[in-house]
């Protein structure tokens, strides 16, 4: 569960532990964004909270200025001063249509959030289905270049966009056909928004997307950026980089590895 705590930097350091409670990371966002911003104000989305044997509290958080966010840990005594902590890099725009601030699910379906499982990671999104043969025969090329790029030490990650018809299709052709990596849930309204977004869906979907040029069926590669930007939409069934290259294809992509993390002192935030 998420809490926004709403600071400001005329409070000298002090932070209120209250606020209401969010089951999905997004839903805090969008209540930071609304809060944060003003009159130098921000909003810290806690996401763990734990109180140390000294009686301290740590606090492992995303701070929020209602334009953008970035993840931080502090420290903060029993009279809510903040002691120590830092801050690092813009993970995600607020509202900019990427999936920086999501949560996703692991291929056993653990939440993760994205800013967190992302950082540092060339990025693609691989649009499928079970239903589909050309994904199922794709699929497995795929996931065999995925692992070895992974054991070659390469920073990526592949997100699952599914088309599949419910989510125990979904689940199931995971774990039967795909890598080890993340999805959308099946229930986020993100799915559909990525297809929209990226013009890459199914025939079979095309009448729920009347408005929207489809650019790509499935099964398709978009490697993408925190904030949604598009940096290589692989054209044709799947990727012919994959198919033809392999694990070396994501060498050419590593120029679009989201940011790493980099911490900065407290000072410069609160």
């Amino acid at each position: 569960r998420y809490f926004p705590v709403m600071a400001s930097p005329t409070q000298s350091g002090n932070v209120d532990l209250g606020g209401s409670e969010y089951d999905d990371f997004r839903d805090a966002i969008k209540a930071a964004a609304k809060h944060g911003g003003s009159d130098g104000a921000y909003c810290s989305i806690v996401r763990k909270k734990e109180k140390l044997p000294n009686g301290n509290v740590q606090l492992d958080l995303v701070l929020c200025d209602g334009a953008a966010c970035v993840l931080g840990k502090f420290t903060v005594l029993p009279n809510g001063t903040v002691t120590d902590g830092w801050a690092g890099d813009i993970v995600s725009a607020v509202g900019s249509g990427g999936i920086g601030t999501t949560t996703l699910e692991t291929k056993g379906g653990k939440k993760v959030l994205a800013a967190d499982a992302l950082c540092g990671k060339v990025v693609a999104l691989f649009f499928s289905a079970h239903w589909c043969p050309g994904c199922r025969d794709f699929t497995p090329v795929l996931a065999k270049a995925y692992t070895d790029a992974k054991a070659a030490g390469k920073n990526i990650e592949i997100v699952f966009v599914s088309s599949d018809v419910d989510a125990a299709s979904q689940a199931k052709y995971m774990n039967e056909d795909h890598g080890d990596w993340l999805r959308v849930p099946f229930e986020d309204p993100l799915r559909e928004a990525l297809k929209k977004q990226y013009g890459s869906f199914a025939g079979k979907e095309a009448a729920g997307f009347a408005d929207v040029k489809r650019r790509e069926g499935i099964p398709n590669l978009v490697v993408v950026g925190p904030n949604g930007e598009e940096h290589v939409f692989e054209e044709g069934e799947g990727s012919l980089a994959i198919e033809k290259q392999g694990a070396a294809a994501f060498d050419a992509w590593s120029v679009f590895a989201w940011p790493l993390e980099r911490k900065r002192s407290a000072s410069s935030i609160i």
